[in-house]
């Protein structure tokens, strides 16, 4: 094995065990694997069996932005022992999507999906009053999207899990996926990213992502690269995604 390689694993596996997402401050965290967090209502309700409907995904942060949907014919299901058996929530593409008024401006996104359909991957995860993106997947390519303003990185296939982190600085953007940079866009101002809702799966019925989600976790600052790795580490431990 590459000494550099095996390096890097020794570093990355030492992070997996040592990370605690709470020690970054995420200004949200929703994680799929953890049954306490899952709710068949919007206020109180038990745990979705497998394939029943998720109303409420609590958030893990300690601020309290838990998603919800109190409509039942947009609320993803919960899918048992699908990734590293671990459980998932799973988005039809149509119209399911949970949501949580919120004010915080997202400086580092890092989620971990799997799409079930190249045709249906646009994910709208933040909306502001003016159309505002992040993370954003839509065709056979991820982007990631602010206004008129994108990048277009790697094309992902049906059933393949990837963790991507998109880090906005003061002057440019950054797109990874499994670890690796796949894209950077410098032509806009990325200290400002406004406030409003955040959508995970959809936005008002429309934009559906078909798939599903395992883990989110957003952070309103940018992470340093040491950080992002050591969080990227900590969610291929648990998820084994590559």
């Amino acid at each position: 094995m590459n000494y550099c390689y095996s390096q890097q694993l020794g570093r990355n596996l030492l992070a997996s065990r040592s990370l605690n997402p709470l020690s970054l401050s995420p200004a949200l965290w929703l994680d799929a694997s953890d049954s306490s967090t899952l709710f068949n209502a919007t206020t109180g309700g038990s745990l979705p069996a497998d394939g029943q409907a998720v109303a409420r995904w609590e958030d893990k942060s300690g601020n309290s932005r838990h998603v919800i949907q109190g409509t039942g014919v947009s609320q993803p299901l919960r899918k048992t022992s699908i990734q590293n058996s671990k459980d998932a929530i799973r988005f039809d593409g149509a119209n399911d999507e949970l949501v949580v008024a919120t004010t915080i401006q997202p400086r580092t996104v890092i989620t971990v999906q799997k799409t079930s359909n190249t045709a249906k991957v646009q994910q709208t995860i933040f909306r502001a009053t003016a159309l505002t993106c992040l993370a954003r997947y839509e065709t056979t390519n991820i982007l990631v999207f602010y206004d008129s303003l994108y990048i277009i990185s790697a094309a992902v296939s049906n059933s393949t899990t990837l963790i991507t982190s998109c880090v906005f600085g003061n002057s440019s953007a950054n797109a990874y996926s499994n670890g690796s940079l796949i894209g950077t866009d410098a032509s806009g101002s990325w200290t400002n990213l406004g406030a409003g809702n955040f959508y995970v799966g959809g936005f008002s019925g429309s934009e559906g992502f078909e798939g599903d989600f395992f883990e989110i976790l957003v952070f309103p600052t940018v992470l340093s690269n040491t950080d992002r790795q050591a969080v990227e580490a900590y969610l291929n431990a648990k998820w084994a995604v590559y």
